[in-house]
Formats: C-alpha cells, sequence, structure tokens
C-alpha cells in the first residue's frame, strides 16, 4: 500500500502460520492439534509463493479504506499477478491487511 504496511514480515507470517522456521505453536499445527488430525493446511504451492505466502503490494492508500474494499484490491492484483482465480486454485486464502483500514477490525472470515 502507498500509505502503510503490514507489521510482520513474510518471514514471520510463514513461521506464525506454517512453522516453516522452527515455531512450534503455529497456526498450522493448533488446527491440527484442535481437529485430531482431520484439518490439514498446507503452504501453497506457486512460483510466486514463498513458504506459502506471497506478499503483494497494491497501487492504493490503505488507511481509512473499508475493508470488504481493501481485501478485494489485494485479491485482485494476487490474481492478475499468479493468473489464476485464488478460489479455483487454493483451498484456504488468508489476505494480512496492513493496519490503518476503517473502523480498526481484527479478523474477518467469510466462505467462499
Amino acid at each position: 500500500a502507498k500509505d502503510t504496511q503490514t507489521t510482520a514480515s513474510p518471514e514471520t507470517l510463514s513461521d506464525k502460520i506454517f512453522g516453516v522456521d522452527g515455531d512450534q505453536d503455529n497456526l498450522v499445527s493448533g488446527f491440527d492439534r484442535c481437529s485430531h488430525g482431520k484439518l490439514k493446511i498446507a503452504p501453497a504451492e506457486h512460483q510466486l509463493v514463498t513458504n506459502g505466502v506471497y506478499a503483494v503490494e497494491v497501487d492504493m492508500k490503505m488507511k481509512g479504506v473499508e475493508e470488504f474494499d481493501a481485501r478485494s484490491a489485494v485479491i485482485a492484483k494476487v490474481e492478475a499477478d499468479m493468473g489464476v482465480s485464488l478460489a479455483n486454485f487454493f483451498s484456504h486464502i488468508m489476505v494480512c491487511l496492513p493496519p490503518g483500514t476503517k473502523d480498526g477490525w481484527i479478523g474477518y472470515g467469510y466462505l467462499n
């Protein structure tokens, strides 16, 4: 974004989500334990993705922007960069937005 950035680096995100750098108590391990091994999440595989994370910079300001508009801009940019529809290529997608979007939300999820 032109006016802000996420607080965690792609390397930190991949470790905290997938444990790629040794974080034993990461998001995926937590889902695995809670589901008794029934929910398996693996890092995405694509030439633009490193350790399950793709960092993208959108050409817009994010501060004060509605979450939906910010998320839509990020997804559109990723789809253009990768040349795929994310909903058709990946089964789970996590979008990490920088601080400053409107209403100061903490987390958000939806089903495709």
